[in-house]
């Protein structure tokens, strides 16, 4: 069978046969491994090598059949397992827990399966953010003319591909989130805005609710504000705090789809990968509350030796050392190791923990500039009611620097408190006739965001903002340096953000409450 663009040129017959080039392709791959002269921690390595072996862009077209992934996970698990890389050694864990981050106790192996979905939900994203691409325009009018590609409608005869791309639904709608402009084309109690884990529609705290309100209704149109009295009427009291901190576009800014799970609301496989296993772990684990072994699994990878003992330390924590003890083992026996392992988790987290070994001093920090320097910062705690705002400046070669301090409703994010805390920091400058001012940041995300801002449509309001101000000022920067080069404005941003009451400072006078 002939390809163009490593793509089969017929999807006729049957679909195992059609892609078993791919599985062909991973077993060319393994094959030339070797398996006697490699560690658990070198295998490690081949194994998530075998990612640049799989034809991603024939995947982002078409959804492999589960014969063709099952093999491929076989393949490879007989690898990890084997100890001479010819015989079928007992696998001693689950391969779908293998697969999981590191973070949450497997090893980050890929899942075929998980990974071909992700792929085909950017080909589903790209038909609604797209709607006027050649590829959109196709799909449209043989597929969902009347609708829209997140529609179960039925079509006749559907294509191989077009099946493929609309298995990725599930997926994307557990990340698709609505993004609040004017408000007016969002559902209050149908579509999915809040912020929660997983976005979904506001929850009622009661059955009585007007099925038809839009979010508009809930914004105060001369103040461009949320009518909170309003919220707390209607909503749930978990979803409260999370509505009232979501930012407000300009009155007839567009309410935007956008992707949940990164800041700057673009997809990527990565996140939808991710995503994918969450989706999956939300619907198949049992909840459950105590101690529990895969913040100890996560902490292995973290030790610093080498890769071989991390492995081990992992492995015995997981229960799959192979030993006999391992295979005839009384269930209770778990119990009480689990039992034992929490216990001494508990004792050594009342260990003293050795100090860091000091770092440079924050005044070896050279910044070179002219005109005017404005540092800011901006402090946020899930826990408490307010952000803070710091920012102080001061001319080179002047040691008396102007500081101001602002505390505001907690955002959503400290990511959005640091966009707010330039935003404020900004007004201020222009407020002081200050029009050449270098701005420095310990924020990396903020400095990328600021020099590609269509790059992060989630903040699009706040650089809104920000590019209108920036053109008041007739030069304008806005840099990185470390954490403790910044230390003065961090200290004004965490300080006025825990205080009780609402507070807006600027002084060249400083304050014992403030510094």
């Amino acid at each position: 069978m002939g390809k163009y663009l490593g793509l089969p040129e017929s999807l006729g017959g049957s679909k195992t046969k059609i892609f078993s080039f791919v599985r062909e392709r991973l077993n060319d791959r393994i094959n030339g491994w070797s398996a006697k002269v490699l560690l658990k921690g070198g295998k490690e390595v081949m194994i998530k090598s075998v990612a640049a072996a799989l034809p991603t862009y024939v995947m982002s077209c078409f959804r492999l059949p589960k014969s063709v992934t099952s093999k491929l996970t076989s393949a490879v698990a007989k690898f990890w397992w084997s100890s001479n890389g010819e015989t079928r050694d007992l696998h001693w864990k689950a391969w779908d827990k293998l697969c999981r981050s590191k973070s949450d106790g497997g090893i980050g192996f890929r899942n075929v399966d998980d990974f071909n979905t992700a792929l085909l939900a950017k080909q589903l994203l790209r038909l609604i953010t797209v709607p006027d691409s050649l590829f959109a325009k196709v799909f449209k009018g043989r597929y969902y003319r009347n609708s829209n590609p997140m529609d179960p409608i039925r079509s006749y005869s559907p294509s191989y591909g077009w099946r493929s791309i609309v298995s990725a639904r599930p997926l994307v709608n557990k990340g698709l989130i609505k993004r609040v402009g004017s408000g007016e084309s969002i559902s209050v109690w149908n579509d999915p805005w809040i912020p929660a884990q997983f976005s979904r529609p506001a929850l009622s705290n009661s059955h009585n609710h007007d099925p038809t309100l839009l979010v508009k209704c809930l914004i105060n149109s001369q103040t461009n504000s949320w009518d909170i009295e309003l919220i707390r009427t209607l909503f749930d009291p978990k979803d409260i705090p999370m509505v009232c901190v979501l930012p407000l576009g300009l009155q007839n800014s567009p309410d935007v789809m956008e992707w949940h799970f990164t800041k700057t609301g673009k997809y990527t496989v990565k996140s939808g990968y991710y995503t994918e296993q969450m989706r999956k772990q939300d619907e198949n684990q049992t909840r459950y509350f105590g101690p529990d072994i895969p913040p100890l699994q996560a902490n292995s990878w973290k030790l610093q030796c080498p890769p071989k003992l991390r492995h081990f330390i992992w492995q015995v924590l997981s229960g799959c050392v192979p030993i006999h003890e391992n295979i005839d083992r009384d269930p209770r026996d778990t119990l009480k190791l689990a039992e034992s392992e929490a216990n001494a988790w508990t004792l050594a987290q009342l260990e003293m923990v050795k100090d860091a070994p000091p770092r440079g001093s924050a005044e070896s920090e050279v910044i070179n500039t002219t005109g005017y320097r404005c540092f800011i910062e901006g402090s946020w705690k899930e826990s408490d009611n307010y952000s803070g705002l710091g920012w102080f400046y001061t001319l080179q070669g002047e040691d008396e620097p102007t500081m101001g301090a602002a505390n505001l409703r907690r955002s959503l994010t400290c990511l959005h408190t640091e966009v707010e805390a330039l935003v404020w920091a900004m007004r201020c400058m222009i407020g002081q006739d200050k029009r050449e001012v270098s701005f420095y940041t310990d924020c990396s995300d903020l400095v990328k965001m600021v020099s590609s801002p269509t790059e992060w449509p989630a903040f699009s309001t706040y650089l809104e903002a920000i590019q209108s101000d920036k053109d008041e000022f007739d030069f304008f920067s806005l840099s990185l340096i470390s954490r403790r080069a910044n230390s003065k404005a961090d200290n004004l941003a965490r300080n006025v953000r825990t205080q009780p009451h609402l507070i807006t400072y600027v002084t060249n006078i400083p304050q014992n409450w403030l510094v």
